[in-house]
């Protein structure tokens, strides 16, 4: 998974990136300290996770995720900021988190165990559109419901499930959460 962390003091950048590879080893971090910048490596490279600040110079941290979603909007936002007043702001752009300074690994934890869109099973490499589909179909049976009814709730067509179903088409991230609630499972167990 890559995270990018952006803070405007580089020694937050840091620790961090640290507490980042307590919590997930595996992740690709990439720090900054300079948004423009940050804006413009992501022009080239996914980035899963964006743990920012909010009171930044040149571009806050409301603004910055606002113009990465819209580039990249299966990107997850986590917030990290001394400032509590921010916290609405920080929802309005669907961020997956909002914690307070200092960052603490159990916190981080949390966030990374409830993104707004999960990235780890994408990211293993081990994506089967066509058992994902199978697990969606077997859910959707044990939940009593129709093709078209999980069509309806999920606002999408009865082709569009279809194709989720038989594997043709895998869904994006947001739509294997949405899936999920409306199913009563957890994401894990329709991506396994």
């Amino acid at each position: 998974m890559n995270v990018l962390v952006l803070d405007d003091k580089s020694l937050i950048v840091k620790d961090t990136i640290r507490t980042v590879k307590a919590v997930e080893e595996s992740a690709v971090c990439f720090g900054f300290t300079d948004a423009n910048e940050a804006l413009s490596f992501c022009e080239n490279t996914r980035i899963d996770i964006v743990i920012l600040d909010i009171d930044m110079p040149q571009i806050n941290g409301i603004e910055f995720a606002e113009t990465l979603t819209e580039k990249q909007p299966g990107a997850n936002i986590i917030f990290v900021t001394g400032f509590p007043k921010y916290s609405l702001d920080a929802f309005r752009v669907f961020a997956s988190d909002f914690l307070l300074k200092p960052l603490k690994k159990s916190a981080l934890k949390k966030s990374f165990d409830n993104l707004r869109n999960p990235v780890r099973a994408f990211n293993s490499g081990k994506v089967n559109p066509k058992k994902i589909g199978d697990n969606i179909r077997e859910s959707r049976e044990t939940a009593g419901m129709s093709v078209r009814e999980l069509a309806d709730e999920m606002d999408v067509s009865f082709q569009t499930v279809y194709r989720w179903e038989s594997g043709e088409r895998l869904p994006e991230t947001a739509n294997i959460v949405r899936i999920a609630k409306i199913l009563n499972v957890s994401s894990d167990e329709l991506l396994m």
